[in-house]
């Protein structure tokens, strides 16, 4: 594929090897998809796949700090990729070196990325009941009250998440915060989708 690197390959495969011989032999960790400004790096990739030691090998050879918030070509930063995908050591692993567990979305135009614009980690993890990463974004100081295309809150209660709800509100999740597009309060889409617990 042209339009991805050797490394970042290797990075998705999880072949910590491979990516350790060619980061020995100056591989670059960073170069943008021809006709872009977009990249596929190693780090993104290792984290969307899960290889925890291919992230840490990226971590500790000294992976630029741009390259923790760097998007690919879905629009999504490192930490989002693990999250989304439920790899919480990865996510620690990001958070400890310092990605931002604020960063938004940056794409959400196409037909499979629609409605994911201005999602942070924590918007994530709440969609999907992941309690842990929840819990552990909230202690690295995602926003609890956030807006995107919803609040965290109002992503796990339309959902019917409730021990995330339960995280949130004892966080002091902001109970009237409303959905930015509708003006609907985390309640009223919880009880909307039949989550009356």
């Amino acid at each position: 594929n042209s339009r991805t690197t050797c490394i970042a390959v290797a990075a998705e495969r999880g072949f910590v090897d491979v990516v350790r011989l060619l980061l020995d032999a100056g591989a670059r960790q960073a170069i943008p998809r021809e006709g872009t400004t977009v990249y596929d790096t190693p780090l993104a990739t290792a984290a969307a796949a899960g290889h925890l030691d291919t992230v840490r090998l990226l971590l500790e050879t000294g992976v630029d700090k741009d390259m923790l918030a760097n998007t690919n070509f879905k629009g999504r930063a490192p930490l989002a990729w693990a999250v989304q995908e439920g790899h919480l050591d990865i996510a620690q692993l990001l958070l400890d070196a310092e990605a931002d567990a604020n960063q938004t979305c940056a794409l959400g135009s196409g037909v499979l990325l629609r409605g994911t614009l201005g999602r942070t980690p924590l918007v994530w993890s709440c969609e999907e009941g992941r309690d842990e990463q929840v819990r552990l974004l909230l202690e690295s100081g995602a926003d609890k009250d956030r807006r995107g295309p919803c609040t965290p809150l109002g992503a796990a209660a339309r959902r019917g998440h409730l021990s995330v709800v339960r995280l949130l509100l004892e966080a002091g999740a902001n109970i009237e915060a409303s959905h930015p597009n509708d003006g609907r309060a985390p309640l009223w889409l919880a009880a909307a989708e039949g989550h009356y617990d």
